[in-house]
C-alpha cells in the first residue's frame, strides 16, 4: 500500500499527523483507486486548537485534488466521525462493512466496532453510489493489516 503524509508543526515541534494510504481494489467486477485516512494524531496538548482539523482538512483535499482516486474510504470510532464530517465532510456509512480480506481471521469494521466513512470522488464511483453504501468492501490486505 502507498502512503502520503500531512504534517503540522508549531514552533518547530510535531503538533499533529495524517496518513493518506491508497490502493486499488476489485469490488463488483470494476476496479476502484481508494484512498482513506491513517494514523491520525494530535499531540494532547494542542487538542481543541484546529490543528488535528486542519490537518485532515489538508488530507482530505489532497485526496480529492491529486491522482485518480475514485472512493475515500476509512474507519473510526464512532465518537471521532463529526470530527471527521467537520473536516472533510466525511460522511457515515452504516450498511458498508469493510473487511481485510476474506481469510479466516482478518480484521474487519465490525470485528474492530468502528464505523466505516466514505466519500465518492469520481464519476465512476458516484455512478456506483447504491453498490457502494449497502456491501461489504474487501480491501485485500494481509492479515492483521487494516485501514
Amino acid at each position: 500500500m502507498n502512503a502520503r503524509s500531512f504534517l503540522y508543526y508549531v514552533d518547530g515541534r510535531l503538533v499533529s499527523y495524517v496518513g493518506v494510504v491508497h490502493k486499488t481494489i476489485k469490488h463488483g467486477g470494476q476496479l476502484f483507486y481508494i484512498a482513506g485516512l491513517s494514523c491520525v494524531a494530535t499531540d494532547p496538548e494542542y487538542h481543541g486548537q484546529g490543528f488535528g482539523l486542519r490537518t485532515v482538512a489538508a488530507a482530505t483535499r489532497w485526496i480529492e485534488e491529486h491522482g485518480n482516486t475514485g472512493i475515500g474510504i476509512f474507519t473510526c470510532k464512532p465518537s471521532l466521525a463529526y470530527f471527521y464530517e467537520r473536516a472533510g465532510a466525511w460522511q457515515v456509512a452504516p450498511e458498508v462493512k469493510l473487511i481485510a480480506s476474506c481469510d479466516e481471521g482478518a480484521l474487519s469494521s465490525d470485528s474492530l466496532q468502528v464505523v466505516v466513512l466514505i466519500r465518492l470522488f469520481s464519476t465512476k464511483a458516484r455512478n456506483y453510489d447504491p453498490m457502494l453504501r449497502h456491501t461489504t468492501i474487501d480491501l485485500d490486505l494481509p492479515v492483521g493489516e487494516f485501514l
